[in-house]
């Protein structure tokens, strides 16, 4: 019987050489994976990233929209609000830079005047400079309907210089005119007497009335 497991030297050379080659190819296929690197799947963490960046973005805008929207708002809607003609002492003292003694000198010079006509008319209280004016003005509003008017046909000299804005003279002209003249038709009659220029007639005009109907006594 034939011995087939017989090798002869090239057949165990052969076989060592093959051996060899198996034993390189398992060493450097290990190898091979040992620096292989590794692939990833990084699809739901760029989706993640790309989420939370477009809610950030989302933030952002709507951040800068809701400034833009404050900011437009008229500050009467977003602070407080101070009707000049009708407010208290207490009233103005909730403004800032206003104490009790800027809010009596308002409420005095107001009831001298008959009640103000303009916002700007505060600069004129005594003590009121440019920045407690610019800090305050933003909470006031006006209601010139509650002006209190003088009746120039009705009134006495010594009840028109009462007014700031109506000097000695002016008073006893404006009573002279009426007593020679007889009774003021307009307020535009005013611009005939020699002092009274169209600057001074736009000042006292708010605070005088030639109508029975307007007329409200002024007794201080």
């Amino acid at each position: 019987m034939k011995n087939f497991f017989y090798f002869n030297s090239s057949h165990r050379n052969g076989i060592v050489f093959l051996s060899i080659v198996v034993i390189l190819m398992s060493f450097f296929k290990d190898v091979w994976r040992k620096h292989t690197p590794i692939s990833y799947d990084f699809s739901a963490y760029k989706e993640e990233v790309n989420r939370l960046r477009e809610e950030d973005k989302k933030q952002k805008y709507n951040y800068k929209i809701k400034n833009v929207v404050t900011q437009n708002k008229p500050l009467i809607y977003n602070r407080l609000s101070v009707e000049v003609n009708l407010a208290d002492t207490t009233s103005f003292k909730s403004l800032p830079s206003i104490g009790t003694v800027f809010a009596n000198r308002i409420c005095k010079y107001r009831h001298l005047l008959g009640g103000f006509y303009s916002i700007d008319q505060l600069k004129e209280v005594y003590g009121m400079d440019s920045l407690r004016y610019a800090t305050i003005k933003s909470h006031l509003i006006i209601d010139t309907n509650q002006i209190k008017k003088i009746n120039i046909n009705f009134s006495e000299a010594k009840d028109l210089r009462r007014h700031p804005y109506i000097s000695y003279k002016m008073a006893n002209l404006i009573v002279s005119y009426k007593q020679q003249r007889g009774v003021y038709r307009t307020l535009t009659d005013l611009l005939n007497l020699h002092l009274i220029d169209s600057l001074k007639f736009r000042k006292i005009a708010p605070y005088l009335t030639t109508d029975e109907n307007e007329s409200v006594s002024r007794i201080h």
